[in-house]
């Protein structure tokens, strides 16, 4: 049986490594409340199913560039969603979750390195996934511009419109999609001005064929559950008047 190396896998938080990360931890637990009654046969009991939570700890060495102390000590102050990041290099293996940075301390012993450490809390449901689906190439529709910048972990969107509608759509290749098939858009929104976009999914004729949502400002993980069968079918990014926006961290899986 291969061994994994624990270097491989690197915690971003909302697409920004946390600097000189030496450890890391995903704690997942569920609540089981006890349902022990008289006919239990002084067995303890747990028939009903409780909450699900969860936690990353990281520790990692003080550092001037990537996400270090003061840009965590921001997220807390501003209580802002973090889109954070498990993953391989190879993208084989990756785990993700909306969390809070709930704390983090700083430490400086004498004559060592000054050492950041830290708890986020897991702020919804968490996915183990692999398999980005997202294209390579979007073809776009009234946008005053539009790029797709197709990094190989992260991709980012950039979009412009002075006003009217406007759409992009890309089509996944080789992906057949059945009805109820549930696909993951994931996404960190950075809205400079106007509306922030919708995403959903179309058939290969163009038809929608899931739920429409709206992005959020911050982290998204947003489900699209098919309402038809198609052969292929497409993403589409589409507003309705004047924007500008970002999407960090682009990806898209299939459940």
């Amino acid at each position: 049986m291969a061994k994994i190396n624990g270097s491989s896998l690197i915690l971003y938080a909302d697409g920004e490594a946390i600097a000189g990360q030496r450890r890391g931890s995903l704690n997942i637990e569920a609540d089981l409340p006890e349902t022990t009654d008289k006919f239990s046969q002084g067995w303890e009991e747990h028939d009903v199913d409780g909450k699900i939570s969860g936690t990353i700890d990281f520790d990692a060495l003080m550092s001037t560039t990537g996400l270090s102390a003061e840009g965590l000590l921001n997220k807390i102050i501003d209580r802002e969603d973090l889109l954070a990041l498990f993953y391989s290099e190879d993208m084989t293996k990756l785990f993700l979750a909306k969390t809070k940075l709930k704390s983090h301390k700083v430490e400086a012993p004498g004559e060592q390195p000054m050492a950041l450490s830290g708890n986020l809390q897991i702020n919804g449901k968490a996915y183990f996934l692999s398999g980005n689906l997202m294209p390579s190439t979007f073809y776009t529709n009234n946008y005053t511009s539009f790029s797709w910048d197709d990094d190989s972990r992260f991709g980012t969107i950039y979009a412009s419109k002075t006003s009217g509608s406007a759409y992009a759509r890309a089509g996944v290749d080789s992906q057949r999609i059945f009805e109820t098939d549930v696909v993951l858009f994931v996404g960190f929104l950075s809205l400079t001005s106007g509306e922030a976009p919708s995403v959903q999914l179309l058939n290969s004729m163009g038809l929608g064929i899931s739920n429409k949502e709206q992005l959020v400002e911050g982290a998204n993980l947003i489900e699209l559950m098919a309402l038809d069968s198609d052969n292929t079918f497409q993403l589409e990014i589409s507003n309705t008047t004047a924007t500008e926006f970002y999407i960090y961290n682009t990806m898209l899986f299939k459940l």
